[in-house]
Parts: structure tokens; sequence; C-alpha cells
């Protein structure tokens, strides 16, 4: 352990605060819940895909490197890592791996299609890497977190209702991980999505979109109204357009205002007379 990443304590519950890392401006256009609240002549919703994988995991696992993220990700692909899609060469290859199927990817390789693998996946994971793991780009995408780094919080764990929205499971099961999500409950699986539908904003930095389409108000791609700033008719569409701000899901309630009334509720808790 002495070793290990994070061998040593650096979170004191009450007084420190795990935050989500910064996702882009442009990852936040990726979402389904931003498509889903555009207004008409806005930018085309697109329809919520049919989540054609069970897990989806890649990402750097350093198979070298025993001590990186405590050897889990390592273990991972040991137990579920195959050749999926277009990568299979012979399908002899998945012989005699657990698991391995067109609905589990597990894979340190690169890939453009990694947004839209998440995005068409059920369930995520979520495992430490040098620090705690991301559960950012599950929630951004509707793909329900599975965490598995015990005794490590990931963002916002002790602050919102987590069960709600994600599974955390013990690493000693990680082998039956597969049969474990198989068996959760079509009305449970349900539920975590619609949890992860009320939470999402707030593993984002949403506000500084907000910002932004104010300051572009009257210019290029919005036009002033009198409910405040629309998306101008034929304003420039593709890989760089900022329509996507008009989104009616983009409501300003991401990772720093949660932050503030956090720091206002445990401000109000210290100072209050029942304290003494």
């Amino acid at each position: 352990l002495p070793l290990m990443y994070a061998s040593y304590r650096c979170f004191e519950p009450g007084k420190d605060i795990v935050m989500p890392v910064f996702t882009s401006l442009s990852q936040l256009a990726t979402s389904p819940y931003v498509a889903e609240g555009m207004p008409r002549g806005g930018a085309a919703a697109r329809p919520a895909p049919k989540r054609r994988l069970l897990f989806h995991f890649r990402g750097q696992i350093l198979r070298y490197v025993p001590t990186y993220s405590f050897g889990i990700r390592q273990q991972l692909l040991g137990l579920y890592g195959c050749k999926t899609g277009k990568e299979i060469a012979n399908p002899k290859d998945l012989v005699g791996v657990p698991w391995c199927g067109p609905d589990v990817v597990v894979s340190d390789r690169h890939t453009t299609n990694y947004l839209d693998e998440m995005a068409n996946a059920t369930f995520c994971g979520v495992f430490p890497g040098n620090g705690w793991g991301h559960i950012e780009s599950p929630l951004l995408l509707g793909c329900i977190p599975v965490v598995v780094q015990d005794g490590i919080l990931t963002a916002w764990e002790d602050v919102l209702d987590f069960d709600s929205f994600a599974l955390r499971l013990p690493r000693a099961k990680l082998p039956r991980l597969a049969e474990e999500l198989r068996a959760v409950p079509p009305e449970r699986v349900a539920a975590l999505q619609a949890g992860g539908r009320r939470v999402w904003e707030r593993f984002t930095f949403s506000s500084l979109g907000l910002a932004e389409k104010r300051r572009m108000c009257g210019g290029t791609h919005f036009t002033a109204a009198a409910d405040g700033c629309v998306p101008r008719l034929g304003a420039p569409g593709g890989k760089h357009s900022q329509a996507f701000l008009a989104s009616s899901a983009i409501t300003g309630q991401d990772a720093i205002a949660t932050l503030l009334q956090l720091l206002r509720a445990r401000l109000l808790e210290r100072t209050s007379p029942e304290r003494g």
C-alpha cells in the first residue's frame, strides 16, 4: 500500500469537498438532455438512442504499472477485456473470455466513437486512476455510473442522493460485474436513469455556457428577444455552432452552483444556535 496512488488519507468528511472535474462546452453539447431541451427552430433534437451495450469502460489502464488505479483497471481488463465490433480479427478470439460479447466493452484503446459508445451503454464504469474516478461523462450522456473504488468517494457522493442515480459495488464483486448488472431489475434501471436526469447538470459547468450565451446575444448565433436570447434563424450549424446553449435543459444549476449551495448550508449549520 505505501507505493499505491492515494495510499495516504487526503479527504476529511465534513470539511473537504470532492467536486466534478471540468467539462468543456463542446462536451456539454453532446448530452442527449441538451438536445431534448432545444426549442423549435433551434438545433434538431436527436432521438434518444436505444442502449445496445450493457457496460462500457474505455480509458487509460497502464497494464504494466500495478500501482496505478490500485490495480482495479488492470483487473477489469483481465476479466472482461476483449476485441469487439470491427476490432474482431477472428471470432475464435472471443472463446473463453468471460462475458466477452457485443454488449460489454472494456478497452484501453482510443476511438473516435468514445462518446457514442458511452451514450449507447446502460452502465458505465467509474474506477480510480491517479485519484478518484470520473463520473461526469457517464452522467452527461445518460449512462448509469458503476463506481468500484473501495473507501474513495467520487464527486458529490456525500452531498447528493447518490443511490438514486448511481451504483457502487465493492471490488470483491468485480469478477461478477456483468452478472451483477444483468441482474438489476428493469424498474431499478429506469429509476437510476430518472435520477441521473435530475442531477446531470450538477456535474457540469453549464453556467459558463449561459455566460457565453449572454455574451453572444445580438451576434452571429443569438438575437435579443423579450424573453432573453434566442437562436438566430440561419445561424451557422456544425461543430462550431453555439445554438445548443438555447436548450431549456441548461439552467445553470451546475457544479459551481452546487458548491455555493453546499458552502452556504455548512455555514448555516456552523453558525446555528443549536451548535452552541
